[in-house]
C-alpha cells in the first residue's frame, strides 16, 4: 500500500443541483476507473421438485473472467442474489446446475461444487486430464461429464451429495471442448479440436461414431458446440462459421448453415428440441427451427430446419447463450451486459426484453459522510480519494440567486488519490467500508478481514497503517460497516454470525448468530448498517433483518420477513428509524426503539406511484440530506430519487419521469430542466457564466416536464433525477451531494476490437 496525492486523471465538476426546495452543491466524479469483466458462460438452473416448496425462484448463474459467479433470479425482476468472489489463477469456462447444486470447471484443471450461503467452494476435485473446456449433466442427475485437455471425458459421482471422481473415458487426439447428453442418458456426443465429432456409449465408453468435419485450410476446425437430439440428430458449431446438423447413425451431413463469419462459441436448444440458437465472434444470435412443408402433391415433406430469425444487440463477442423458463433467452459476451430476449419475438424489432449492465448490485463506492473523501473498491484493491474543491461553493450557497442551477463551478483544488492499497492475497475483495471521518479502512476476502488506519502527517500525505494480531475468531465476511466514532468494526461473516469487533482493544465484542429462516429459501446478497449514533445494527439474511444493540451487544428485534428481498436500508441520521427498500421498490419505514413500522409506511407502503413500481432498475444505496432530515435519497445505477417523509405522495397515475428521454416531470427539480427554464437570453447566466444547454424536451411544447405542458402532474415528492449516468453512487458528504459516475464510452474503451464487418452502402 501507498500513500499518494496524484490528481485525478478524469473530468471532476463542482454544480449546481435543487435537491427539493434548497439548492446543494454537487461534486460530479468520473475518476473511479471500474471496468466489468466479460460474460464467459451462463446456466439456468432446472428446479428439481423438492425446490417447487422453496419458490427460489428462476435462476441463472453467469460466470465471468475472474472467475466470479453471479446468481441472478429472473422471477423477482433480474435481481442479483449472490456473487462468489473470484480470484487470482481462478478460471471458469463452464457451469452446470444439478438439482440446485452448482458446479464450475475451468482452465485450473479442477471441478468445483459451490456453497452458495457460505460463497465457498463445497468440494473440489481433480479432473485429472489437465484444464475443463466444458461440464454436462447426466439427466438422471447422479453424473457430469467433463471434457479435458488430454482428449478425454472424465466422469465425476455426485449421487451421495459429494462430489467424486469414477472414471476416465478413452483419450482422443485434440482436447474436448464441447460435450453434451442425450435425454435419456445413454449416449454422449463430444466436439474436439482435431475436427472431430464423437458419439459415446455411456454404459460401455465405447465410441459408437466418429464424424470429421471439413478443416479450415490447414488448420484444425475446432467444434466449440454439439447437442444430441432424441431422433440421435447431432448439432455442432464450429471455428468456421458453421452450424450443421448430422445424422447420428450413419455420420452423413443434413444440412449445413454457414451464419456466422467467424467461430460460432455458443449453442443453446430449447426442451422441445425443435429450435436452436447459436452465436459467437460476429455477435449476431442466429435461430433455426425444424420446420414441417407440405408438398405439391399433398404429402408432408421431411422436416428441414430453417433459419428464422437474427439479432445482433451485442457491440462484441458472444461467449454464451442459455434458453431458460417461460420463454427466455439470454446471452452474454464480451460487452459485459447481458441481454434477455423473448423467443417468441425473436428476429423482430425490439425482441430484446431487457439489457441488464454489468454493475454490481451492492455498494462498492463509499463517500465518508464526516470528510470529503470517497473510496473505491475493484478485484484486489481500494482507493481512497480526497473530493476537489470550489472557492465559489460557499459564496453559492450563500446568494443562491446569482447562480443557476446545473451551473458549472470553476474547481480550485481537483481530487486526488490519496491511498492505493493493494491487497497481496490470490483471493478477490468480497466486501469493504469505510469510516465516515475516513480514518479506518476494511476489507474481507475469502481468507479474513484486514483493517488499515489513515492518518495523515504534517505534509498532509497520508501514512496506512495495517491493525495486526486481530482476534483468530474473526470470521471473513459478507459485509462490513465502522460506527461513526471509528472504534468498532461490525460485520455479518460468510456462515451468517453477527461480529463486533473493537478496533483499539482488537477484540471480538460479540458473536450471535442471525435468525434463522424459517422459509428454507435459498440465501440473498447480504446488508448492514450503523445508525448515526453508534447505537443499533441491522443486518439481513434472506429477507430476515436483525437490529442489534452495539451498546448492551444483544438482539434487539426481528422484522417480519420481507418478500421480496430488501436490496438497501439505512437509518435516518439522528433516530432510530430504519429505511428499507425492497425488489419490488417498495419502501418501508421502521422504528427499531418502538419495534413497530412508522405512520407512513403504515398509510403509504401500498400507495406508491405506479410508475415507480414499474421500474426495472433496483436501489441500490440509500442516503440522506443532513439539511432535510425527512429526505431520503434513494440510488440506482440509472438515477437517485428524493423522497420526502413529510410530504404527500404523489397520485397512483402521477408521471415521475419520461421513460422516453429518462427526466424527471417535477419542474426545474432536475438540473437538466431548471438550467432550460433559468436560462437567459443568449445562453448566459446572470452572473455571466455559461449555463447548460437546455434539452429537446425542456423546450418543446406538450412534453412531460415543460412548463407549456399541463398533461402530466408534476409531483413536489419522488422527484427523479436521470441526469447522471451510469451512476455508481449518490451520497452525501457533509452537506455536498456526490454523484459518482462512470462513462460507459470510457468502458469500452478497454474492451478488444470487435470483428471487423464490411458494411456497404454507407
Amino acid at each position: 500500500h501507498k500513500g499518494t496525492n496524484k490528481p485525478a486523471s478524469h473530468r471532476q465538476c463542482l454544480s449546481f443541483c435543487p435537491s427539493a426546495a434548497i439548492m446543494v452543491v454537487v461534486h460530479r466524479c468520473r475518476m473511479v476507473e471500474f471496468q466489468p469483466s466479460a460474460v464467459v458462460a451462463l446456466a439456468w438452473e432446472r428446479q428439481a421438485p423438492y425446490q417447487a416448496k422453496r419458490s427460489v425462484g428462476a435462476r441463472l448463474a453467469v460466470a465471468r473472467e475472474g472467475g466470479s459467479i453471479e446468481i441472478w433470479n429472473a422471477t423477482t425482476g433480474w435481481h442479483m442474489e449472490r456473487v462468489i468472489p473470484g480470484g487470482n489463477g481462478m478460471s471458469v469456462e463452464s457451469l452446470v446446475w444439478q438439482s440446485g447444486r452448482l458446479y464450475s470447471a475451468g482452465m485450473h484443471g479442477k471441478v468445483t461444487e459451490w456453497n452458495l450461503d457460505t460463497l465457498t467452494a463445497e468440494s473440489v476435485a481433480d479432473s485429472f486430464g489437465g484444464a475443463v473446456w466444458c461440464l454436462a449433466v447426466d439427466p438422471s442427475g447422479n453424473e457430469l461429464a467433463a471434457g479435458c485437455e488430454d482428449g478425454s471425458i472424465k466422469f465425476f459421482d455426485t449421487s451421495d451429495g459429494v462430489l467424486q471422481y469414477q472414471r476416465s473415458g478413452q483419450k482422443q487426439h485434440g482436447r474436448v471442448l464441447s460435450v453434451a447428453w442425450n435425454t435419456t442418458g445413454d449416449l454422449l456426443v463430444s466436439g474436439h479440436s482435431d475436427s472431430k465429432i464423437r458419439l459415446w456409449n455411456h454404459s460401455t465408453g465405447q465410441l459408437m461414431l466418429r464424424i470429421t468435419v471439413q478443416d479450415e485450410h490447414k488448420d484444425s476446425t475446432l467444434i466449440w458446440g454439439v447437442a444430441l437430439l432424441d431422433d440421435k440428430t447431432i448439432v455442432s458449431t464450429d471455428s468456421r462459421g458453421y452450424t450443421q446438423f448430422w445424422n447420428g447413425q450413419h455420420g452423413t451431413l443434413r444440412q449445413s448453415f454457414m451464419e456466422h463469419s467467424a467461430d460460432v462459441l455458443a449453442l443453446s436448444v430449447d426442451d422441445s428440441q425443435k429450435v436452436v440458437y447459436s452465436s459467437g465472434i460476429d455477435n449476431r444470435i442466429s435461430q433455426f427451427k425444424l420446420v414441417t412443408s407440405e408438398q405439391a402433391d399433398g404429402e408432408t415433406a421431411r422436416p428441414r430446419w430453417m433459419v428464422t430469425g437474427r439479432c445482433r444487440d451485442h457491440t462484441h463477442d458472444v461467449r454464451a447463450v442459455a434458453l431458460g423458463p417461460d420463454g427466455l433467452l439470454v446471452s452474454g459476451g464480451v460487452d459485459t451486459n447481458l441481454i434477455v430476449y423473448k423467443t417468441k419475438r425473436f428476429g423482430q424489432s425490439g425482441a430484446s426484453l431487457r439489457k441488464l449492465p454489468p454493475f454490481p448490485q451492492r455498494q462498492f463506492v463509499h463517500v465518508a459522510s464526516a470528510a470529503r473523501a470517497l473510496m473505491y473498491q475493484s478485484t484486489n484493491q481500494v482507493q481512497l480519494w480526497r473530493l476537489g474543491q470550489s472557492d465559489a461553493s460557499a459564496e453559492a450557497l450563500k446568494a443562491p440567486e446569482r447562480y443557476q442551477a446545473g451551473e458549472r463551478l470553476p474547481t480550485t483544488q481537483p481530487p486526488t488519490l490519496m491511498v492505493d492499497l493493494c491487497l497481496k492475497t490470490d483471493h478477490h475483495i468480497i466486501c469493504s467500508c469505510l469510516s465516515p471521518d475516513a480514518n479506518v479502512v476494511a476489507v474481507s476476502t475469502a481468507i479474513g478481514v484486514r483493517i488499515f488506519t489513515v492518518t495523515p502527517n504534517e505534509q498532509d500525505v497520508p501514512i496506512v497503517s495495517r491493525i495486526k494480531r486481530l482476534p483468530a475468531g474473526l470470521k471473513p465476511a459478507q459485509a462490513l460497516a465502522v460506527t461513526p466514532d471509528s472504534k468498532k468494526v461490525v460485520s455479518v461473516t460468510l456462515d451468517n454470525t453477527f461480529q463486533v469487533l473493537d478496533v483499539d482493544a482488537r477484540e471480538l465484542s460479540c458473536s450471535l448468530p442471525l435468525s434463522d429462516d424459517l422459509s428454507d429459501a435459498p440465501a440473498q446478497a447480504c446488508l448492514l448498517c450503523v445508525s448515526s449514533d453508534g447505537q443499533w445494527a441491522a443486518a439481513t439474511q434472506s429477507g430476515v433483518i436483525d437490529v442489534f444493540n452495539l451498546d448492551s451487544l444483544q438482539l434487539h428485534v426481528s422484522l417480519p420477513r420481507f418478500s421480496p428481498n430488501p436490496t438497501a436500508m439505512a437509518f435516518v441520521p439522528g433516530t432510530s428509524m430504519l429505511v428499507v427498500a425492497t425488489v419490488s421498490q417498495q419502501i418501508h419505514v421502521f422504528d427499531v426503539e418502538i419495534r413497530a413500522f412508522t405512520e407512513w409506511t403504515r398509510q403509504n407502503a401500498d400507495n406508491l406511484p405506479t410508475q415507480w413500481l414499474e421500474r426495472k432498475e433496483k436501489i441500490v444505496a440509500i442516503s440522506f440530506d443532513p439539511s432535510l432530515p425527512n429526505a431520503i435519497v434513494l440510488q440506482d445505477h440509472a438515477s437517485f430519487c428524493v423522497v420526502h417523509l413529510d410530504k404527500d405522495l404523489p397520485v397512483r397515475d402521477a408521471v415521475l419521469f419520461d421513460q422516453r428521454h429518462g427526466e424527471s416531470t417535477a419542474g426545474s427539480d432536475t438540473p437538466r430542466q431548471a438550467a432550460g427554464t433559468k436560462r437567459q437570453r443568449g445562453g448566459a447566466t446572470k452572473s455571466g457564466r455559461k449555463a447548460a444547454t437546455p434539452t429537446k424536451s425542456s423546450r418543446s411544447p406538450g412534453r412531460p416536464g415543460t412548463p407549456k405542458s399541463s398533461k402530466p402532474s408534476k409531483p413536489s415528492n419522488f422527484v427523479v433525477v436521470k441526469r447522471y449516468q451510469p451512476l455508481l453512487a449518490a451520497a452525501f458528504s457533509g452537506s455536498e451531494l456526490v454523484v459518482v459516475e462512470r462513462p460507459w464510452l470510457s468502458v469500452m474503451e478497454q474492451f478488444p476490437p470487435p470483428l471487423y464487418r464490411e458494411r456497404y452502402g454507407l
